[in-house]
């Protein structure tokens, strides 16, 4: 080839290879900056730097599609997924915080009873008795009788929400009327309240002044003897077929227990074969069958150091639910006080001072 040729030929192919060589690191410029592109992205959404990224729902702990930056989710909230589209959330979806118990509980209605009284006036066994009430927030008003012992009757009476009413007592009620009011709602939600009626006495005490503030049993006057031992006191009751035997003496451990009388006329009135130490007595008739008969009777009585007196008693009991106490009138115008359930005994006056021992 000549030589001119030749060299036509040798700057062709080098300016082609010049130009592929151009090509090449053009190429490869591009994909250097793409690369450093992608590396250098900015990390943090609120300051992108070609485009304008939603920002991340922080409250619903959902992350931005643009990255993998999650925030934590509320204790009381599941993850949400990495991935899950971001929103912004308009003024109805923001969630409103739930009230707390307390402020629930404190904000509902609840039942009150604004008032509930009775007329002041004692009433007697039998009368009617007026009660009033006022309640509010309640949907159900019930009255009920109180008994005695504190406990209610089975069944309710009942009322409208707020009014009067007029309950009829019996002629067996003593010393006091108790009633209980109860309000409730539709939630279970209750009030209550109580109220207290003074019931005058059907009879009076036969001793003044009455040894206790609650109402007497129907005086019972009756025929009786009285017969002191060693270690205590006989009481006879003719009309109650009682005898009464008080152990002990005043002041000390002393009780009480009472047999029915079972001895009739004709039987013997003692037991000759028993002989009674000098100056001391047999008890005779009744109080002679008690004696031989309970052996804890005569054991802790000893003999009898006087006769039996006759005379005519009073007998009145007090009139509480249970534990009641006995008043006895003695031979020498002082009364027996019996406690309840023959716990004590004692002989007082009728100015309630304390006699000695007989």
């Amino acid at each position: 080839m000549r030589p001119h040729r030749q060299g036509l030929r040798n700057g062709w192919i080098t300016r082609r290879r010049a130009r592929l060589a151009a090509v090449g690191a053009a190429v490869a410029l591009l994909l250097i900056t793409g690369i450093l592109s992608l590396l250098t992205l900015p990390r943090n959404p609120s300051s992108p730097p070609d485009r304008q990224v939603r920002p991340t729902d922080n409250r619903l702990g959902k992350p931005s599609a643009t990255h993998s930056v999650r925030a934590s989710p509320p204790p009381t909230e599941r993850p949400v997924p990495t991935g899950a589209p971001s929103h912004t959330p308009t003024p109805t979806q923001t969630p409103r915080p739930s009230p707390s118990p307390t402020a629930t509980r404190t904000k509902e209605p609840r039942p009150v009873v604004l008032s509930f009284r009775a007329q002041t006036d004692p009433v007697d066994p039998g009368d009617t008795v007026t009660v009033f009430w006022d309640t509010v927030g309640a949907t159900s008003v019930v009255l009920y009788k109180m008994w005695p012992s504190g406990q209610i009757s089975a069944a309710g009476i009942e009322l409208p929400i707020s009014g009067t009413y007029d309950y009829q007592l019996s002629e067996y009620d003593q010393n006091w009327a108790s009633f209980l009011l109860y309000a409730s709602d539709e939630a279970g939600n209750q009030a209550q309240a109580t109220v207290e009626v003074s019931i005058r006495c059907t009879y009076r005490w036969f001793l003044s002044p009455p040894p206790e503030d609650i109402c007497p049993t129907e005086p019972l006057d009756s025929p009786a003897a009285q017969q002191h031992f060693e270690h205590g006191v006989m009481i006879w009751v003719e009309k109650e077929d009682a005898v009464y035997v008080l152990y002990g003496q005043p002041l000390y451990t002393t009780h009480w227990t009472r047999f029915e009388d079972l001895w009739e006329e004709g039987e013997p009135e003692q037991d000759d074969s028993i002989t009674a130490p000098e100056g001391l007595q047999q008890p005779r008739r009744g109080f002679g069958l008690v004696w031989r008969e309970q052996p804890q009777v005569r054991e802790q009585l000893g003999w009898a150091i006087a006769g039996e007196k006759a005379y005519t008693t009073v007998l009145q009991l007090t009139t509480r639910y249970k534990y009641n106490a006995r008043y006895l009138l003695a031979v020498d115008g002082s009364v027996w006080h019996l406690g309840p359930e023959g716990s004590s005994w004692a002989q007082i006056l009728r100015d309630e001072e304390m006699m000695p021992a007989p």
